[in-house]
């Protein structure tokens, strides 16, 4: 086992700071992953689908709410996507740092 984890990791130093670095770059990665899923599902896919619901049950239809919701809906994927994209930059530059 340390043999091989030697071999894998033969770029990492051994020092304190490049383990902080690259511990943190995988803890942003992962917490990117998560804000990005819930932003693009939760928030912007549900959310959006809720809205648009919302805004037909209202006795006099409101378009901008409905707006809104088609707005959310058709985004989520983008947003989902842009808001891990952000955190991956941030944790990439961590991990080359280690």
């Amino acid at each position: 086992m340390k043999k091989w984890f030697k071999k894998t990791f033969k770029w990492l130093k051994t020092d304190g700071r490049s383990w902080f670095f690259l511990i943190s770059g995988l803890i942003i990665w992962f917490i990117s992953l998560c804000f990005g899923l819930y932003v693009g599902v939760w928030e912007c896919l549900i959310g959006g689908i809720v809205d648009i619901v919302n805004g037909f049950q209202t006795v006099p239809m409101e378009a901008y709410k409905i707006a809104i919701g088609v707005a959310k809906f058709m985004f989520a994927g983008i947003v989902g996507w842009a808001s891990f994209a952000i955190g991956l930059v941030f944790g990439k530059i961590l991990i080359n740092k280690a």
